[in-house]
């Protein structure tokens, strides 16, 4: 009987130091940067259970407002169907084997910097710049002077903004904490060129 309580204190802390782990990532910085880095699937998980990272949940807001308003402002009639076109019948479905769909790969259209505005699941985790770039360098969130970071480095990409430009980081350090930002044209970066696979 003396053995029971030990048992569930045992699985108590276990639980206790989850519940420590998952608040670090949640609301420090530093912590999720590093966990993101050694193991990204966890930001993706978090993200198919609903659950919105500081700071991301923002700029994602940002980025749904822009493109409802490029969406309204295009004036897109919606496409039907025509009239004659027939209808699928469960016996024809019915027909095609399973495995022929697993089989056959639809090519995907290449990404432009619309559909990567509208959908930031698609952001490569860094891109790298083109051309040199200044970025304010920053100790303990104070702007202390400015770093002139040259072509080749790769930065983080942290906003599309809606006059097509990119918002970027740059983090020395690995910290978003004395992260400087600036803001860019998409060209003077291989956003695209990631965006579709290539590295």
């Amino acid at each position: 009987m003396e053995d029971q309580p030990s048992k569930l204190w045992n699985v108590a802390l276990v639980f206790s130091l989850l519940a420590l782990a998952v608040a670090c990532y949640l609301k420090m910085d530093p912590v999720r940067s590093f966990v993101d880095e050694k193991c990204p699937w966890i930001k993706d998980q978090l993200a198919t259970h609903g659950i919105q990272l500081p700071g991301i949940a923002s700029a994602q807001t940002a980025l749904v407002a822009a493109s409802e308003k490029q969406i309204s402002s295009a004036n897109v009639a919606p496409v039907s169907a025509p009239a004659s076109a027939p209808a699928t019948s469960a016996a024809a479905a019915a027909a095609v084997p399973k495995t022929a769909s697993a089989a056959v790969k639809v090519p995907q259209a290449p990404v432009d910097l619309a559909r990567l505005a509208s959908d930031p699941s698609l952001w490569p985790k860094k891109i790298r710049l083109k051309k040199d770039v200044t970025f304010p360098a920053v100790m303990n969130k104070q702007k202390v002077g400015e770093l002139h970071v040259p072509a080749g480095t790769e930065v983080m990409l942290v906003q599309i903004r809606a006059d097509n430009k990119l918002g970027v980081a740059y983090t020395p350090s690995g910290s978003m904490e004395n992260a400087g930002g600036a803001v860019i044209a998409p060209d003077d970066t291989d956003l695209i060129e990631r965006a579709n696979g290539g590295r």
